[in-house]
Formats: structure tokens, C-alpha cells, sequence
């Protein structure tokens, strides 16, 4: 479904609705993220694919469908490269995700506060 600001996306399995995400472009500014991370460019902004939605049904937790989301988010991100400016997939989570799940199994990076939401980043390229 696409309304020219997002797309929302299913994940099925056997014709059953299993989970969703919803994709749109956008930006991270260098200040959300570790200092060798950023590229050697002179925005303060790189444009980004945001992840801004992701839900996998209870029953099918656990089972690597969000690792398979974020890899199918980083190689659509990767060949909407090659059409338009995207260096990043980015996503705005909690600390406690971002400490537990997206770091240690979808290699995403962030910068570390005492926020309770923050953004989180992987290279695309």
C-alpha cells in the first residue's frame, strides 16, 4: 500500500498475515550517531531509508522474521542507491530493543544515552 509518504509492507507465511513494515525515505543527522560512522561528507544530514514500523505476530516472535525484515530493508536500501542518494537504514527504538535485539542480531549501531528512544543506523554500503 503506498500513500506517497510510506509504504507499508505484509510478511506472510501458508497465505497467513505474520507481520508488517512500513518504509519511507528521511535523514539522520551526524549528531545521533557515533563519530566514525559518519561519512566523510560535509552535511550535517545523510539521507536514509527509516524502518518506521515493524511488528511480527506473537506466534512467530523468535524465529529471525525481524532479522529477515531488516536484511530485506538494507538490500532495498542498497539498490534505491544506486537510483537516489540513501546511506542508511535507520530506525527510532527503545533502548532496551536497542541493547537487546537490533544490535546484537541486525547489526544496526547507536549512540549510547539516557534517552529511552533512540536512533539506530546501519551503513547501506
Amino acid at each position: 500500500i503506498e500513500n506517497r509518504v510510506s509504504t507499508i509492507y505484509s510478511v506472510r507465511y501458508d497465505n497467513n498475515l505474520i507481520g508488517y513494515f512500513t518504509l519511507s525515505m528521511s535523514n539522520i543527522g551526524k549528531k545521533e550517531m557515533l563519530g566514525d560512522d559518519t561519512l566523510n561528507v560535509q552535511f550535517h544530514d545523510y539521507p536514509s531509508l527509516l524502518l518506521g514500523q515493524i511488528g511480527v505476530d506473537i506466534n512467530h516472535r523468535m524465529g529471525g522474521i525481524g532479522q529477515r525484515i531488516c536484511s530485506y530493508c538494507r538490500g532495498l536500501g542498497q539498490v534505491l542507491n544506486e537510483k537516489a542518494a540513501c546511506a542508511f537504514l535507520i530506525l527510532r527504538t527503545t533502548t532496551d530493543l536497542a541493547r537487546n535485539y537490533y544490535e546484537p542480531k541486525c547489526h544496526f549501531r547507536w549512540k549510547p544515552s539516557n534517552k529511552k528512544v533512540v536512533w539506530m543506523y546501519r551503513k547501506l554500503f
